[in-house]
């Protein structure tokens, strides 16, 4: 038994001898890692990340199949859209970058109508769609004064 483990003693010291006379300090170089010589893929490039967009900024992505009418700035800052036959109101709040919430319906005189929270509303043609730069908060007190009793 006493033989047989000298024997592998001896076997694993001569591999291990082996390995350190390939290593770098000895003078021998290691084998490449790597082949490529492509001069673009030596210096890593940042992605750009995109900003995301402030809850009180508008961006308009431009008029779509579901949302093609056209929008007027109030004084408040918030915008004024008449809805358009194939309108859907998810959609017309996406195109100007609102959350669910920050769009409602109203009447003429741009006052919120049947306690309506967001663009998940039902809409016709001709409605009146306001779209905020609203909290959740307070799209939701708004919703709850504007509520029919």
């Amino acid at each position: 038994m006493v033989t047989r483990n000298v024997i592998v003693a001896a076997a694993l010291v001569t591999v291990l001898a082996g390995c350190t006379l390939l290593s770098p300090e000895r003078g021998d170089s290691p084998a490449p890692t790597s082949t490529t010589t492509d001069a673009s893929s030596a210096t890593p490039t940042a992605t750009p990340t995109p900003s995301p967009v402030p809850t009180n900024q508008f961006v308009d992505s431009g008029p779509t199949e579901f949302a093609t009418g056209d929008a007027t700035e109030l004084p408040d800052g918030a915008l004024r859209y008449i809805v358009q036959p194939g309108d859907v109101g998810n959609v017309i709040c996406e195109r100007f970058g609102r959350d669910y919430w920050q769009g409602y319906l109203a009447d003429a005189d741009g006052n919120p109508v049947n306690g309506a929270l967001g663009c998940m509303i039902v809409s016709f043609p001709g409605d009146v769609m306001i779209l905020t730069r609203d909290t959740r908060a307070e799209a939701i007190k708004r919703a709850r004064l504007s509520a029919p009793e």
